[in-house]
């Protein structure tokens, strides 16, 4: 899926953190406060991290993060024994803080391909 635009949003009363390309979605998998997005072409297309401030805390992504990100990037990658490897990357850029965007990735818990 390089190339699709990807998308994220911070819902900071529900404190959900949204990030998603354009497709449809055919199912997803929960793997405790993280639900993947699969497509029908079964690519990740969407990663939604519920009470994001407290399972992203381990990352070192904070609200503040989450509220003034500006762009992320969906990270996945299929091995030979049926695991993958999903993640993000998610860059932020605070206001007030040096010149410098704040960048954190985000390593979700393996899948194998009998889950997709």
């Amino acid at each position: 899926m390089e190339g699709k635009i990807t998308k994220i949003s911070y819902n900071e009363k529900d404190d959900i953190l949204f990030i998603y390309k354009n497709g449809k979605v055919k199912g997803n998998i929960m793997i405790g406060g993280f639900v993947v997005d699969i497509s029908y072409r079964n690519d990740f297309i969407g990663i939604e991290v519920l009470n994001a401030s407290e399972n992203l805390k381990v990352f070192n992504i904070t609200k503040e993060m989450m509220k003034y990100a500006k762009k992320a990037k969906i990270i996945s990658k299929k091995y030979q024994d049926g695991t993958i490897f999903v993640g993000f990357e998610l860059f932020s850029a605070i206001p007030n803080k040096r010149e410098m965007e704040e960048r954190a990735i985000v390593a979700i818990p393996e899948i194998s391909r009998s889950e997709i």
